[in-house]
């Protein structure tokens, strides 16, 4: 659900990126690929940062041990 939600804003996200063009793509000096690269990425950008979110940051946290703790007897 959440990289649906990611996807759905993707105007929201060219919009922004449009307003920041000049310094997020300096580096494209011809227009149409500046648009082509602008609109590609504001929908990878955002994908890629929720997949770093949802699936590889908690593969990255250690794992809980599942080795049994001390037995703890009731007197």
């Amino acid at each position: 659900m959440i990289r649906s939600y990611t996807l759905a804003l993707f105007l929201v996200w060219l919009r922004l990126m449009y307003d920041f063009q000049d310094q997020l793509f300096f580096y494209v000096k011809d227009e149409d690929l500046r648009d082509a690269t602008r609109e590609w990425a504001s929908w990878v950008v955002p994908l890629i940062i929720v997949e770093l979110w949802l699936s590889w940051l908690p593969q990255l946290r250690p794992a809980k041990s599942l080795k049994p703790g001390p037995i703890k007897r009731a007197i």
